[in-house]
């Protein structure tokens, strides 16, 4: 993108418009389902938004931990193969109770 574009200088004059508090936050794909994995999910998957901090980094790095914890809860409850990973690196477990590991998880990082 070249600076002298119109629609370049608009979204940056817009961008500059917005209020402090209106920052990009990660969303984590933390568990996935129907074509995207091998499991008994009738969707897509379930996706994180970290929103512990208004910085990126902070909230990128609990979407990290929780990912983490919660491949630990699955590895232990289902076995290893149960945390594989699909193309969009969600886990993909072949269980029903994904929305419950993912609490527990975000929990255990309190």
């Amino acid at each position: 993108m070249e600076m002298g574009c119109p629609c370049t200088l608009t979204w940056l004059t817009w961008l500059a418009t917005l209020k402090s508090s209106c920052r990009p936050q990660p969303a984590l794909n933390v568990i996935s389902g129907d074509s995207h994995a091998c499991n008994n999910l009738a969707m897509q998957g379930f996706m994180m938004l970290s929103k512990v901090s208004s910085c990126f980094l902070k909230c990128m790095g609990f979407g990290a931990v929780v990912s983490h914890n919660l491949k630990n809860i699955i590895k232990k409850k289902c076995g290893k193969d149960a945390t594989s990973m699909d193309d969009e690196g969600g886990i993909a477990p072949n269980i029903l109770e994904s929305i419950e590991r993912v609490l527990r998880a975000a929990e255990s990082q309190n």
